[in-house]
Protein backbone atom coordinates (compact mmCIF):
# COMPACT_ATOMS: atom_id res chain seq x y z
CA UNK A 1 0.00 0.00 0.00
CA UNK A 2 1.19 3.65 -0.72
CA UNK A 3 0.99 6.06 2.23
CA UNK A 4 -0.23 9.30 1.80
CA UNK A 5 -0.51 12.43 3.11
CA UNK A 6 -4.37 13.97 3.53
CA UNK A 7 -6.57 16.75 2.98
CA UNK A 8 -8.83 17.26 5.22
CA UNK A 9 -12.26 18.54 3.30
CA UNK A 10 -16.02 17.20 4.52
CA UNK A 11 -17.09 14.98 1.88
CA UNK A 12 -18.79 11.39 2.21
CA UNK A 13 -18.09 8.00 3.87
CA UNK A 14 -17.22 4.39 3.39
CA UNK A 15 -16.97 1.18 4.40
CA UNK A 16 -14.63 -1.81 4.63
CA UNK A 17 -14.01 -5.47 5.48
CA UNK A 18 -11.35 -8.40 5.18
CA UNK A 19 -13.40 -10.50 2.76
CA UNK A 20 -13.31 -10.47 -0.59
CA UNK A 21 -16.07 -9.57 -2.86
CA UNK A 22 -16.89 -13.60 -4.15
CA UNK A 23 -16.53 -14.52 -1.00
CA UNK A 24 -18.26 -12.06 1.07
CA UNK A 25 -21.65 -12.94 -1.76
CA UNK A 26 -21.18 -16.72 -1.41
CA UNK A 27 -21.45 -16.68 2.34
CA UNK A 28 -24.28 -14.43 2.53
CA UNK A 29 -26.35 -15.96 -0.06
CA UNK A 30 -26.80 -12.78 -1.73
CA UNK A 31 -28.45 -12.36 -5.04
CA UNK A 32 -29.64 -8.84 -4.58
CA UNK A 33 -26.08 -7.18 -3.65
CA UNK A 34 -26.13 -5.20 -7.09
CA UNK A 35 -28.88 -2.81 -5.08
CA UNK A 36 -27.96 0.23 -3.87
CA UNK A 37 -27.57 0.73 -0.17
CA UNK A 38 -31.08 3.55 -0.70
CA UNK A 39 -33.27 0.08 -2.03
CA UNK A 40 -33.13 -1.01 0.98
CA UNK A 41 -33.89 2.00 3.35
CA UNK A 42 -37.54 1.64 5.36
CA UNK A 43 -38.84 3.24 8.07
CA UNK A 44 -41.89 2.31 9.64
CA UNK A 45 -44.85 5.29 10.56
CA UNK A 46 -47.72 5.73 12.15
CA UNK A 47 -49.53 8.28 9.60
CA UNK A 48 -52.92 7.17 10.55
CA UNK A 49 -54.72 10.76 10.25
CA UNK A 50 -51.80 12.50 8.82
CA UNK A 51 -52.98 14.14 5.90
CA UNK A 52 -50.44 14.27 2.71
CA UNK A 53 -49.15 17.67 2.95
CA UNK A 54 -48.50 17.24 6.25
CA UNK A 55 -44.48 18.51 7.32
CA UNK A 56 -44.37 14.51 8.79
CA UNK A 57 -45.02 13.06 5.21
CA UNK A 58 -42.34 15.44 3.44
CA UNK A 59 -39.85 14.41 6.60
CA UNK A 60 -39.97 10.77 4.33
CA UNK A 61 -38.42 12.39 1.55
CA UNK A 62 -35.79 14.43 3.53
CA UNK A 63 -35.10 10.88 4.96
CA UNK A 64 -34.49 9.64 1.21
CA UNK A 65 -36.98 6.46 2.91
CA UNK A 66 -37.40 3.77 -0.39
CA UNK A 67 -40.18 1.83 1.98
CA UNK A 68 -42.35 3.18 4.39
CA UNK A 69 -44.18 0.44 6.80
CA UNK A 70 -47.73 1.03 7.17
CA UNK A 71 -50.10 0.19 9.06
CA UNK A 72 -52.54 2.80 8.80
CA UNK A 73 -55.96 1.12 7.90
CA UNK A 74 -56.69 -2.42 9.87
CA UNK A 75 -58.87 -5.02 8.41
CA UNK A 76 -62.28 -4.37 9.44
CA UNK A 77 -61.47 -0.58 8.25
CA UNK A 78 -60.94 -2.02 4.79
CA UNK A 79 -64.05 -4.43 4.44
CA UNK A 80 -66.52 -2.83 7.27
CA UNK A 81 -68.81 -5.46 5.48
CA UNK A 82 -68.04 -9.03 4.11
CA UNK A 83 -67.10 -8.74 0.74
CA UNK A 84 -66.77 -4.65 0.44
CA UNK A 85 -63.65 -3.12 0.05
CA UNK A 86 -62.29 0.39 0.22
CA UNK A 87 -59.10 2.36 0.93
CA UNK A 88 -60.74 6.03 2.66
CA UNK A 89 -60.10 8.96 0.84
CA UNK A 90 -57.07 10.14 3.27
CA UNK A 91 -55.34 7.10 2.79
CA UNK A 92 -55.77 6.89 -0.95
CA UNK A 93 -53.89 10.60 -0.66
CA UNK A 94 -51.15 8.85 0.70
CA UNK A 95 -50.61 6.27 -1.28
CA UNK A 96 -50.69 8.93 -4.14
CA UNK A 97 -47.81 10.44 -1.99
CA UNK A 98 -45.91 8.01 -1.58
CA UNK A 99 -46.01 6.84 -5.60
CA UNK A 100 -44.86 10.35 -6.62
CA UNK A 101 -42.07 10.17 -4.29
CA UNK A 102 -40.74 6.53 -5.60
CA UNK A 103 -42.06 5.29 -1.62
CA UNK A 104 -42.87 1.98 -2.02
CA UNK A 105 -45.43 0.70 1.10
CA UNK A 106 -44.84 -2.54 3.22
CA UNK A 107 -48.37 -2.64 4.24
CA UNK A 108 -49.35 -4.52 7.28
CA UNK A 109 -52.72 -6.68 6.49
CA UNK A 110 -53.96 -6.82 10.29
CA UNK A 111 -56.13 -7.21 12.63
CA UNK A 112 -59.08 -9.21 13.59
CA UNK A 113 -62.39 -8.25 11.52
CA UNK A 114 -64.86 -8.47 14.11
CA UNK A 115 -67.09 -5.85 12.12
CA UNK A 116 -67.33 -7.71 8.99
CA UNK A 117 -67.31 -11.28 10.70
CA UNK A 118 -68.75 -10.94 14.09
CA UNK A 119 -68.50 -14.53 15.24
CA UNK A 120 -65.07 -15.90 13.15
CA UNK A 121 -62.58 -12.75 13.22
CA UNK A 122 -59.87 -14.28 12.17
CA UNK A 123 -61.57 -16.55 9.12
CA UNK A 124 -58.48 -17.51 6.82
CA UNK A 125 -60.60 -17.44 3.79
CA UNK A 126 -61.88 -14.35 4.64
CA UNK A 127 -58.24 -12.76 5.30
CA UNK A 128 -57.14 -14.52 1.54
CA UNK A 129 -59.96 -12.64 0.22
CA UNK A 130 -59.67 -9.34 1.93
CA UNK A 131 -55.12 -9.97 1.14
CA UNK A 132 -56.60 -9.94 -3.20
CA UNK A 133 -58.67 -7.30 -2.83
CA UNK A 134 -55.70 -4.97 -1.03
CA UNK A 135 -53.39 -6.12 -3.58
CA UNK A 136 -55.84 -4.85 -6.43
CA UNK A 137 -56.46 -1.46 -5.04
CA UNK A 138 -52.66 -1.06 -4.55
CA UNK A 139 -52.61 -1.71 -8.42
CA UNK A 140 -55.08 0.39 -9.13
CA UNK A 141 -53.40 3.30 -7.54
CA UNK A 142 -50.32 2.26 -8.97
CA UNK A 143 -47.79 2.75 -5.87
CA UNK A 144 -45.17 -0.13 -5.11
CA UNK A 145 -46.21 -2.49 -2.27
CA UNK A 146 -45.32 -5.47 -0.58
CA UNK A 147 -47.48 -7.16 1.94
CA UNK A 148 -47.14 -8.98 5.04
CA UNK A 149 -49.38 -10.98 6.59
CA UNK A 150 -50.06 -9.94 10.40
CA UNK A 151 -47.74 -8.46 13.17
CA UNK A 152 -45.99 -10.22 15.44
CA UNK A 153 -49.16 -12.77 15.82
CA UNK A 154 -48.04 -14.27 19.04
CA UNK A 155 -48.31 -10.71 20.74
CA UNK A 156 -51.48 -9.13 19.14
CA UNK A 157 -54.90 -10.96 18.67
CA UNK A 158 -53.84 -14.36 17.42
CA UNK A 159 -51.87 -15.70 20.61
CA UNK A 160 -54.47 -14.18 22.86
CA UNK A 161 -57.21 -15.55 21.40
CA UNK A 162 -55.97 -18.76 20.75
CA UNK A 163 -53.59 -19.61 23.02
CA UNK A 164 -50.55 -21.89 23.16
CA UNK A 165 -46.75 -21.80 23.85
CA UNK A 166 -45.87 -18.20 22.76
CA UNK A 167 -43.12 -19.32 20.74
CA UNK A 168 -45.05 -21.42 18.66
CA UNK A 169 -43.43 -24.50 19.48
CA UNK A 170 -46.29 -27.62 19.76
CA UNK A 171 -48.99 -27.15 21.25
CA UNK A 172 -49.76 -23.81 19.62
CA UNK A 173 -53.05 -23.26 18.55
CA UNK A 174 -52.08 -19.86 17.41
CA UNK A 175 -49.11 -20.70 15.42
CA UNK A 176 -51.34 -23.51 13.59
CA UNK A 177 -54.12 -20.76 12.71
CA UNK A 178 -51.33 -18.10 11.41
CA UNK A 179 -49.74 -20.68 9.72
CA UNK A 180 -53.43 -21.34 8.01
CA UNK A 181 -53.87 -17.49 7.45
CA UNK A 182 -50.40 -17.68 5.52
CA UNK A 183 -51.44 -20.35 3.05
CA UNK A 184 -54.52 -18.56 2.84
CA UNK A 185 -53.13 -15.55 1.63
CA UNK A 186 -50.66 -16.51 -0.25
CA UNK A 187 -53.00 -19.15 -2.46
CA UNK A 188 -55.35 -16.76 -3.35
CA UNK A 189 -52.74 -13.58 -3.93
CA UNK A 190 -51.13 -15.97 -5.79
CA UNK A 191 -53.77 -17.05 -8.09
CA UNK A 192 -54.58 -13.51 -8.60
CA UNK A 193 -51.50 -12.16 -9.71
CA UNK A 194 -47.94 -14.22 -8.87
CA UNK A 195 -46.30 -11.06 -9.13
CA UNK A 196 -47.53 -10.09 -5.63
CA UNK A 197 -44.91 -10.20 -2.81
CA UNK A 198 -46.12 -11.27 0.50
CA UNK A 199 -44.47 -11.74 3.31
CA UNK A 200 -45.12 -13.61 6.65
CA UNK A 201 -44.02 -12.05 9.85
CA UNK A 202 -43.12 -13.04 13.86
CA UNK A 203 -40.88 -11.55 16.26
CA UNK A 204 -39.62 -14.49 18.03
CA UNK A 205 -36.74 -16.17 15.83
CA UNK A 206 -37.69 -19.27 16.89
CA UNK A 207 -41.37 -19.10 15.53
CA UNK A 208 -40.20 -19.32 12.16
CA UNK A 209 -38.39 -22.05 12.64
CA UNK A 210 -41.65 -23.83 14.00
CA UNK A 211 -44.06 -22.57 11.20
CA UNK A 212 -41.45 -24.03 8.97
CA UNK A 213 -42.24 -27.13 10.35
CA UNK A 214 -45.97 -26.91 10.04
CA UNK A 215 -45.39 -26.03 6.31
CA UNK A 216 -45.37 -22.82 4.49
CA UNK A 217 -46.48 -22.13 0.86
CA UNK A 218 -43.21 -22.23 -1.19
CA UNK A 219 -44.10 -19.59 -3.20
CA UNK A 220 -44.02 -17.36 -0.19
CA UNK A 221 -42.09 -14.93 -1.15
CA UNK A 222 -40.23 -13.75 1.78
CA UNK A 223 -40.18 -13.49 5.85
CA UNK A 224 -40.20 -10.86 8.14
CA UNK A 225 -38.30 -10.55 11.42
CA UNK A 226 -38.03 -7.67 14.11
CA UNK A 227 -34.11 -8.25 15.49
CA UNK A 228 -34.67 -5.92 18.60
CA UNK A 229 -31.58 -6.48 20.68
CA UNK A 230 -32.30 -4.44 24.13
CA UNK A 231 -29.40 -4.17 26.62
CA UNK A 232 -26.75 -5.37 24.02
CA UNK A 233 -23.76 -3.59 23.35
CA UNK A 234 -24.88 -2.83 19.57
CA UNK A 235 -27.07 -3.71 16.90
CA UNK A 236 -23.83 -6.18 15.85
CA UNK A 237 -24.68 -8.78 18.82
CA UNK A 238 -27.80 -10.00 20.18
CA UNK A 239 -29.46 -10.11 23.61
CA UNK A 240 -29.80 -13.84 24.11
CA UNK A 241 -27.11 -16.72 23.23
CA UNK A 242 -27.42 -20.31 21.76
CA UNK A 243 -28.02 -22.24 24.74
CA UNK A 244 -31.47 -20.56 25.65
CA UNK A 245 -33.44 -22.57 26.65
CA UNK A 246 -36.91 -21.62 24.87
CA UNK A 247 -34.72 -21.97 21.23
CA UNK A 248 -34.26 -25.72 21.30
CA UNK A 249 -34.31 -27.66 19.30
CA UNK A 250 -33.29 -25.80 16.87
CA UNK A 251 -29.61 -23.45 15.57
CA UNK A 252 -31.01 -20.37 15.67
CA UNK A 253 -27.84 -18.42 16.45
CA UNK A 254 -24.33 -19.09 17.01
CA UNK A 255 -21.90 -19.03 19.98
CA UNK A 256 -21.40 -15.79 19.24
CA UNK A 257 -24.36 -14.26 19.78
CA UNK A 258 -23.63 -12.45 16.27
CA UNK A 259 -26.93 -10.70 14.32
CA UNK A 260 -25.06 -12.37 11.52
CA UNK A 261 -25.69 -16.15 12.44
CA UNK A 262 -29.20 -14.94 13.07
CA UNK A 263 -29.76 -13.56 9.59
CA UNK A 264 -27.77 -16.64 8.11
CA UNK A 265 -29.26 -19.60 9.99
CA UNK A 266 -32.43 -18.32 9.01
CA UNK A 267 -32.20 -17.83 5.30
CA UNK A 268 -30.43 -21.49 5.23
CA UNK A 269 -33.61 -23.05 6.75
CA UNK A 270 -35.78 -21.22 5.10
CA UNK A 271 -34.50 -21.99 1.81
CA UNK A 272 -34.06 -25.95 3.28
CA UNK A 273 -37.53 -26.60 3.92
CA UNK A 274 -38.86 -24.26 0.77
CA UNK A 275 -36.61 -25.06 -1.69
CA UNK A 276 -36.02 -21.66 -2.73
CA UNK A 277 -33.83 -18.81 -1.27
CA UNK A 278 -36.91 -16.25 0.51
CA UNK A 279 -36.02 -12.55 0.73
CA UNK A 280 -35.75 -11.40 4.22
CA UNK A 281 -36.73 -8.21 5.79
CA UNK A 282 -36.52 -6.46 8.75
CA UNK A 283 -39.55 -4.69 9.32
CA UNK A 284 -38.97 -3.20 12.80
CA UNK A 285 -35.43 -2.12 14.07
CA UNK A 286 -35.50 0.41 17.12
CA UNK A 287 -33.99 1.32 20.20
CA UNK A 288 -35.76 2.65 23.72
CA UNK A 289 -34.73 5.85 25.29
CA UNK A 290 -34.10 5.36 28.50
CA UNK A 291 -32.89 1.65 28.36
CA UNK A 292 -30.00 -0.13 29.19
CA UNK A 293 -27.07 -1.37 27.67
CA UNK A 294 -25.59 -4.16 29.95
CA UNK A 295 -25.91 -3.27 33.61
CA UNK A 296 -25.10 0.49 33.50
CA UNK A 297 -25.48 2.84 30.52
CA UNK A 298 -28.55 4.38 29.80
CA UNK A 299 -29.77 4.28 26.30
CA UNK A 300 -29.81 8.10 24.91
CA UNK A 301 -30.65 10.17 21.63
CA UNK A 302 -26.30 9.93 21.00
CA UNK A 303 -26.59 5.89 21.53
CA UNK A 304 -29.10 5.48 18.66
CA UNK A 305 -27.63 7.66 16.69
CA UNK A 306 -24.25 5.61 16.66
CA UNK A 307 -26.50 2.05 16.31
CA UNK A 308 -28.96 3.26 13.99
CA UNK A 309 -26.83 3.43 10.65
CA UNK A 310 -24.78 0.46 12.25
CA UNK A 311 -27.57 -1.58 12.13
CA UNK A 312 -28.40 -0.86 8.46
CA UNK A 313 -25.05 -1.24 6.96
CA UNK A 314 -24.85 -4.87 8.81
CA UNK A 315 -28.58 -5.56 7.46
CA UNK A 316 -27.55 -4.44 4.31
CA UNK A 317 -23.89 -6.55 4.45
CA UNK A 318 -26.72 -9.67 5.14
CA UNK A 319 -28.29 -8.81 2.20
CA UNK A 320 -31.67 -7.79 4.28
CA UNK A 321 -33.60 -6.84 1.57
CA UNK A 322 -34.67 -3.93 3.57
CA UNK A 323 -34.64 -2.81 6.78
CA UNK A 324 -37.51 -0.73 8.54
CA UNK A 325 -36.15 1.89 11.71
CA UNK A 326 -38.68 1.72 14.43
CA UNK A 327 -40.38 4.66 14.45
CA UNK A 328 -40.44 7.83 12.49
CA UNK A 329 -43.62 9.23 14.73
CA UNK A 330 -46.20 8.16 17.95
CA UNK A 331 -43.85 6.46 20.45
CA UNK A 332 -42.27 8.84 21.90
CA UNK A 333 -39.49 6.35 23.01
CA UNK A 334 -38.32 5.52 19.82
CA UNK A 335 -39.61 8.60 17.26
CA UNK A 336 -37.10 10.12 15.63
CA UNK A 337 -38.95 13.28 15.78
CA UNK A 338 -40.01 14.11 19.00
CA UNK A 339 -43.85 14.63 19.97
CA UNK A 340 -42.96 18.20 20.64
CA UNK A 341 -41.58 18.19 17.03
CA UNK A 342 -38.13 18.60 17.46
CA UNK A 343 -35.83 16.25 15.13
CA UNK A 344 -34.04 13.50 17.18
CA UNK A 345 -29.93 13.10 16.47
CA UNK A 346 -31.08 9.87 15.28
CA UNK A 347 -33.01 12.04 12.80
CA UNK A 348 -30.07 13.50 11.31
CA UNK A 349 -27.69 10.46 11.79
CA UNK A 350 -30.31 8.41 9.46
CA UNK A 351 -30.21 11.45 6.85
CA UNK A 352 -26.59 11.84 6.29
CA UNK A 353 -26.39 7.82 6.55
CA UNK A 354 -28.87 8.10 3.53
CA UNK A 355 -27.45 10.69 1.64
CA UNK A 356 -24.12 9.13 2.10
CA UNK A 357 -24.76 5.62 1.12
CA UNK A 358 -27.98 5.91 -0.28
CA UNK A 359 -26.90 6.14 -4.21
CA UNK A 360 -24.03 3.26 -3.04
CA UNK A 361 -23.54 -0.16 -3.79
CA UNK A 362 -21.74 -2.16 -0.84
CA UNK A 363 -18.85 -3.97 -2.00
CA UNK A 364 -17.36 -6.05 0.66
CA UNK A 365 -16.45 -6.09 4.49
CA UNK A 366 -12.85 -4.75 5.30
CA UNK A 367 -12.81 -5.25 8.80
CA UNK A 368 -14.62 -7.13 11.29
CA UNK A 369 -15.34 -10.41 9.05
CA UNK A 370 -13.96 -12.74 11.37
CA UNK A 371 -14.79 -11.06 14.17
CA UNK A 372 -18.36 -9.93 14.01
CA UNK A 373 -19.30 -8.64 17.32
CA UNK A 374 -16.11 -7.07 18.21
CA UNK A 375 -13.57 -4.19 17.59
CA UNK A 376 -13.09 -3.03 14.30
CA UNK A 377 -15.99 -3.06 11.66
CA UNK A 378 -15.67 -1.37 8.15
CA UNK A 379 -17.01 -1.57 5.05
CA UNK A 380 -16.94 -1.01 1.09
CA UNK A 381 -18.98 0.81 -0.87
CA UNK A 382 -18.97 2.13 -4.49
CA UNK A 383 -21.20 4.98 -5.40
CA UNK A 384 -20.35 8.32 -6.91
CA UNK A 385 -17.40 9.69 -4.99
CA UNK A 386 -15.68 6.22 -6.05
CA UNK A 387 -14.99 4.27 -3.20
CA UNK A 388 -16.14 5.06 0.17
CA UNK A 389 -15.63 3.40 3.10
CA UNK A 390 -17.92 3.56 6.48
CA UNK A 391 -15.72 2.34 10.17
CA UNK A 392 -16.48 2.30 13.44
CA UNK A 393 -14.96 0.28 16.98
CA UNK A 394 -17.81 -1.59 18.58
CA UNK A 395 -15.91 -1.14 22.13
CA UNK A 396 -15.62 2.76 21.68
CA UNK A 397 -12.72 5.12 20.89
CA UNK A 398 -9.90 3.47 18.64
CA UNK A 399 -7.38 5.11 16.72
CA UNK A 400 -6.81 3.52 12.99
CA UNK A 401 -4.13 4.28 10.26
CA UNK A 402 -5.95 4.73 6.96
CA UNK A 403 -3.74 3.01 3.65
CA UNK A 404 -5.10 3.41 0.01
CA UNK A 405 -2.95 4.09 -3.42
CA UNK A 406 -5.54 6.20 -4.38
CA UNK A 407 -4.34 10.00 -5.52
CA UNK A 408 -7.38 11.45 -4.30
CA UNK A 409 -7.22 13.32 -0.87
CA UNK A 410 -9.15 11.12 2.22
CA UNK A 411 -11.90 13.12 3.53
CA UNK A 412 -14.67 11.87 6.64
CA UNK A 413 -17.34 12.99 8.49
CA UNK A 414 -18.87 11.70 11.11
CA UNK A 415 -22.89 9.86 12.03
CA UNK A 416 -23.94 13.83 12.25
CA UNK A 417 -21.94 15.11 9.15
CA UNK A 418 -19.69 16.71 10.85
CA UNK A 419 -16.21 16.98 9.53
CA UNK A 420 -13.39 14.33 10.84
CA UNK A 421 -9.79 15.15 12.35
CA UNK A 422 -7.56 13.22 9.65
CA UNK A 423 -3.91 13.94 10.60
CA UNK A 424 -0.80 12.12 9.51
CA UNK A 425 1.97 9.97 11.28
CA UNK A 426 5.32 9.68 11.40
CA UNK A 427 5.19 7.46 8.53
CA UNK A 428 3.01 9.44 6.18
CA UNK A 429 -0.37 7.56 7.12
CA UNK A 430 -3.65 9.22 7.76
CA UNK A 431 -4.74 8.61 10.63
CA UNK A 432 -8.35 8.62 12.14
CA UNK A 433 -10.06 8.02 15.41
CA UNK A 434 -13.06 5.59 15.53
CA UNK A 435 -16.06 5.92 17.76
CA UNK A 436 -19.16 3.82 18.19
CA UNK A 437 -20.79 5.94 15.68
CA UNK A 438 -19.59 5.16 11.86
CA UNK A 439 -17.72 7.56 10.42
CA UNK A 440 -17.32 8.00 6.73
CA UNK A 441 -14.65 8.14 4.63
CA UNK A 442 -13.53 8.79 0.89
CA UNK A 443 -10.95 9.00 -1.28
CA UNK A 444 -9.83 5.81 -0.58
CA UNK A 445 -9.85 2.74 -3.54
CA UNK A 446 -10.87 -0.96 -3.45
CA UNK A 447 -7.84 -2.58 -2.17
CA UNK A 448 -7.87 -0.13 0.66
CA UNK A 449 -7.14 -1.21 4.36
CA UNK A 450 -7.65 0.10 7.96
CA UNK A 451 -5.41 -0.93 10.94
CA UNK A 452 -6.02 -0.39 14.89
CA UNK A 453 -2.79 1.55 16.39
CA UNK A 454 -2.16 -0.13 19.18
Amino acid sequence: MTRILISIVWMIPVIVTGCSSSEFAAKTGKSDMDLKFGDRIGLTAHLTGVPADDPMMQRLVDLGVRWIRDDSEHWAAVEPEPGKYGFSERFRKCLEFYKQNHIGILYIMCYGNKQAYPDDPFNAEAYGRYAVAVAKMFQEIGVEFVLEIWNEPHNFELGPYYGGNWNAAPPSAWADHYVKMVHEAVRQVKAYDPSVKLLNDEDVWVAHYWFLEQGLPENLDGVAVHPYNHGSPGPEINCWGADTEWLKPFPVIDQDRSMRSLYRNLRNQYTKKLGRTPEIWATEWGYHLGGKIGEEEKVTEEIVAAFLPRAYIISAAENIRCLNWYVLNADEAYNLVANDGRERLSYQAFKVMSRQLGPCRLLRQINGYDHPTQGIQAFLFEGPMRYQVAAWCIEGPQEVTLETNSSWPIQAIDNLGNPVEIRSNQDHLAVIKLSRAPVYITGMDSDCAIQAIP
